[in-house]
């Protein structure tokens, strides 16, 4: 793992700090190939800006919200502010759910189709989360459990990793004194696979609006809900054992009572143009 990037520029040692490269790499792709995408669906540049603005906004006040829901009691130990200018106390889907409600809210305004919209960043997203795993990978940050298995790696001593997100010396040693899941990469695997899929069939199979947006919302909280358990989480119990499987297992069943409404609807009406005439 290298937490630090050192590389020289004319002569100038430059150090960067994994998490923190990756993470803005991670954005700024995600970006480019966003507005690349959306303006193919007629959306004008002053849009796409007052969207991804508020977006980003929005995505790290949730992001740290639900950190400091789950997370409250090292907050108020260590006095950190919600409010803190740092590249850490994030939780991912505090910044997903609340960037959704943004963006539903935002296309309603400009009279643009929602669902259009989110299956346009599906890809976006993978991507760019696939980038900020190698950054987390490198970091050492987001670790998983100790074992002997093949897929162990063994981790740097903790006098040379950055460690956000973990919490506590019992769980430092936990990791750095053997090898460990690299869950980072378990997640970043399912998300190129899903990318891999997606370029193989996506042009051979033609999905209905917002069914591409809701497969992947529900394969993304599967493999996190796998992932989890893998995981070594600095949070209480019913946090890790409950709050978020209950999370992802509600996404999965709404996005499967939503597909089933949908193909209901979508059957009973090819059915009723279908039907002859009778005489």
């Amino acid at each position: 793992m290298h937490p630090n990037i050192n590389f020289s520029f004319f002569g100038q040692q430059i150090v960067l700090k994994s998490y923190s490269t990756f993470m803005v790499l991670s954005m700024t792709i995600g970006f480019l190939l966003s507005c690349y995408l959306l303006r193919k669906k007629t959306y004008k540049w002053s849009e796409i800006l007052c969207i991804y603005l508020l977006i980003i906004i929005f995505f790290l006040l949730g992001a740290r919200g639900l950190n400091y829901f789950v997370n409250y009691k090292y907050f108020r130990e260590n006095n950190i502010s919600f409010f803190l200018l740092k590249t850490a106390y994030f939780s991912l889907y505090g910044g997903i759910v609340v960037a959704f409600l943004v963006s539903i809210l935002i296309n309603k305004i400009i009279k643009k189709n929602i669902k259009v919209f989110l299956d346009t960043l599906t890809t976006p997203f993978f991507i760019s989360f696939i980038i900020m795993r190698i950054g987390c990978f490198l970091n050492g940050c987001c670790g998983g459990k100790h074992t002997n298995s093949f897929l162990g790696v063994q981790f740097p001593h903790k006098d040379e990793a950055v460690l956000n997100g973990i919490i506590g010396s019992k769980l430092i040693q936990s990791i750095y004194n053997g090898k460990s899941y690299p869950t980072q990469l378990f997640e970043g695997g399912f998300a190129l696979l899903f990318i891999l899929v997606v370029l193989l069939l996506r042009k051979k199979i033609k999905l209905k609006e917002s069914v591409f947006f809701i497969l992947s919302a529900m394969y993304f909280s599967a493999f996190r809900w796998f992932v989890l358990y893998f995981r070594i989480l600095p949070y209480e119990y019913y946090i890790t054992r409950i709050f978020y499987p209950v999370l992802y297992f509600s996404i999965i069943l709404i996005g499967v009572i939503k597909l089933f409404i949908d193909f209901h609807f979508h059957h009973e009406k090819n059915t009723r143009y279908c039907k002859k005439p009778s005489y």
